[in-house]
């Protein structure tokens, strides 16, 4: 069920941009290659393609030591993945691309962060993580299956 939310809100935050070129199926993930033009030598338009990596974890899991730049993970806002991302804060923040999406399909609401950013923010305010991770887990209700 995640998967299939995910690619539909891929599809939903490019409706507007018309920026992918296609998506790949895995077994959990989707791999997206978005097609952006940027102004090269001379001002000539050049075609570049950027690929992302979206994983759908309905539990989510630290174990992705060699995280692909650009990957996107999506969960479930659950207690327990929120709980479980502080206790690995650590681990996720060390991927300096990481984006962590918290989705309630049911309402299809979510939140997101950069851990590798968060951490940098959060060191620099001297700010208590957990309480600033659940703020943000707050603004979305809890996903209940």
């Amino acid at each position: 069920m995640l998967k299939e939310w995910m690619i539909s809100y891929i599809k939903s935050k490019d409706a507007n941009f018309k920026n992918i070129e296609k998506i790949d199926e895995k077994e959990n993930s989707v791999i997206v290659t978005h097609i952006s033009t940027s102004m090269g030598n001379g001002f000539k338009k050049q075609v570049v393609p950027k690929i992302a990596t979206y994983v759908a974890q309905d539990t989510l899991q630290a174990e992705n030591k060699n995280i692909a730049p650009d990957t996107i993970i999506i969960t479930l806002n659950t207690k327990k993945n929120m709980n479980y991302f502080v206790d690995h804060f650590e681990e996720f923040a060390k991927n300096e691309t990481l984006r962590i999406i918290f989705a309630n399909p049911n309402i299809n609401e979510t939140w997101q962060i950069h851990p590798f950013r968060h951490h940098k923010l959060s060191k620099m305010m001297e700010a208590n993580l957990k309480q600033s991770i659940l703020s943000l887990f707050e603004t979305v209700p809890e996903y209940i299956a």
